[in-house]
């Protein structure tokens, strides 16, 4: 016969329900019995129809007249104690009992996703099921510390820990809520933070609650309303990148201001443009780029950011439209630049050019023209 088909029919005889076994037997004290796949010893007669039986995992039980143990039904039909011998003999009725919690694996389906469920034994078969911990794609199942990216059967959170939100700005507190990633604009006046929160400066009074060691001796402001041009169509911030680098007034154009969101939009008044619904927040490529309806923008390593015009402070090149950020602040269109260098460069051209026209009119003036007088 195949052995294929052996492999089967032995299988299949397996999980079959075994059929309980019994029988009636005398034991004299020490002596032992296998019935299937339970051994006992006869330790002791304790009493009239009560006996100490020990099993072969070493544990006595005591039986008085009748008694189940792990699946053995134990009956004591006659015991006697004979102190002339010292001996002890008792005639015992043994059957097994057991019911099969299961027959096959799909028996033990505990709808849990995440765990493997499999119907073991032999004769007493029962369920056991093993945790699944492996990161695997499409398996119904995201075990503990497992992230998407590793397993899309986990949820798509923006965070885990306080760690995946920061967004490299120390004047931010960082740190992740509910999946979500939140960044609080620091507000308290703290020495030694590396921050100079708006409307804190430098002073040695202690008792000043406004006192912050880390601001800058040489702040050209302390607050936005020390900023005030008189002018509705741009708003004033008191603002330095870094906060603790020299404060100044710098006025930004409304329209510039909608068009971009910065850290110094969120820092002076907590506001953030709306970015459109069908556009993916999410981004996972810190310093990418990226236009949606033709608006600029990049990645910040967690969200996508609207990139920063002309004169906004910055830190990388990429978080510019030009793609310059050069002193700590965006600078013109590399275009326009270059316009003005090209400018520049045929201003002292001409310039040149007259210079050296007068020049040598000069030469000739004092050299050819002065002899001609001074034949004369």
């Amino acid at each position: 016969m195949n052995k294929k088909y052996l492999l089967i029919l032995f299988a299949f005889i397996l999980i079959l329900p075994v059929t309980a076994s019994s029988e009636t037997v005398t034991l004299y004290q020490g002596q032992s019995r296998t019935l299937d796949s339970w051994t006992i010893t006869l330790a002791a007669v304790t009493g009239n129809n009560s006996v100490r039986i020990r099993f072969e995992d070493g544990l006595y039980h005591e039986i008085n007249n009748n008694g189940t143990i792990e699946g053995l039904y134990i009956k004591v039909i006659d015991s006697v104690y004979d102190p002339g011998f010292k001996s002890s003999v008792a005639e015992l009725y043994l059957r097994t009992i057991w019911e099969n919690e299961c027959t096959l694996n799909s028996d033990c389906n505990d709808s849990n996703t995440c765990t493997i469920d499999f119907c073991v034994g032999n004769q007493e078969r029962e369920c056991q099921y093993f945790n699944i911990t492996e990161c695997k794609d499409n398996d119904n199942c995201c075990p503990a510390g497992c992230r998407y990216e590793k397993d899309n059967d986990c949820p798509d959170y923006e965070c885990y820990n306080n760690s995946m939100c920061n967004d490299s700005i120390v004047e931010t507190k960082d740190y992740c809520k509910e999946y979500i990633c939140f960044h609080e604009i620091i507000t308290e006046c703290i020495n030694h933070d590396n921050t100079c929160p708006n409307g804190c400066f430098l002073t040695h009074n202690k008792e000043d609650p406004l006192q912050d060691l880390d601001c800058h001796p040489d702040n050209k402001c302390i607050k936005h309303t020390n900023c005030n041009d008189g002018n509705d169509s741009t708003s004033d911030y008191c603002y330095a990148f870094p906060s603790i680098k020299i404060k100044e007034c710098i006025f930004v154009s409304n329209i510039t201001e909608i068009k971009n969101i910065e850290e110094l939009t969120v820092k002076a008044k907590g506001e953030k443009v709306e970015i459109k619904e069908d556009f993916d927040k999410k981004c996972y490529l810190k310093g990418d780029t990226t236009r949606n309806n033709a608006v600029p923008y990049f990645c910040n390593g967690y969200v996508w950011t609207l990139q920063k015009a002309e004169s906004v402070p910055c830190v990388e090149n990429y978080e510019c439209i030009s793609g310059k950020c050069i002193d700590s602040r965006c600078q013109e269109e590399l275009k326009s630049i270059s316009n003005k260098i090209t400018g520049t460069w045929l201003k002292y051209l001409v310039i040149g050019i007259v210079g050296f026209i007068l020049l040598v009119y000069a030469i000739f003036y004092f050299t050819v023209l002065k002899k001609l007088k001074t034949k004369k």
